[in-house]
């Protein structure tokens, strides 16, 4: 999807949506960034897998790619991660375990 951005009365600038896939190490500064495709589990769960260590600890929204829609159970399970999601329709964080947020990846 294209983006049109007027510059002054006479220059459009014309962006392409990009996608970008965050990953955060909690407790840390180091980030992970890249420009992906697409927003598909087939392009995002293989970049997951590639780059956290089995048995970590997942913190997600509840989108599609990371959490089934119907079952509300973690798709990133079967990969041995440990997988907390929030569901952002409703709240931004848990009401008892409050470290399940994904404010500092957003703002990023």
């Amino acid at each position: 999807m294209k983006q049109q951005f007027r510059r002054k009365k006479s220059k459009v600038l014309v962006l392409e949506q990009l996608w970008v896939l965050g990953l955060n190490e909690r407790g840390s500064k180091r980030f992970f960034l890249k420009v992906v495709n697409n927003r598909s589990a087939l392009e995002i769960i293989p970049e997951i897998v590639r780059h956290i260590n089995p048995a970590s600890i997942i913190y997600t929204d509840s989108y599609s790619v990371y959490v089934n829609p119907w079952t509300k159970q973690s798709k990133l399970a079967q990969y041995n991660f440990v997988h907390l999601f929030i569901n952002h329709g409703l709240t931004f964080t848990h009401s008892v375990l409050r470290e399940i947020q994904t404010n500092t990846i957003k703002n990023f």
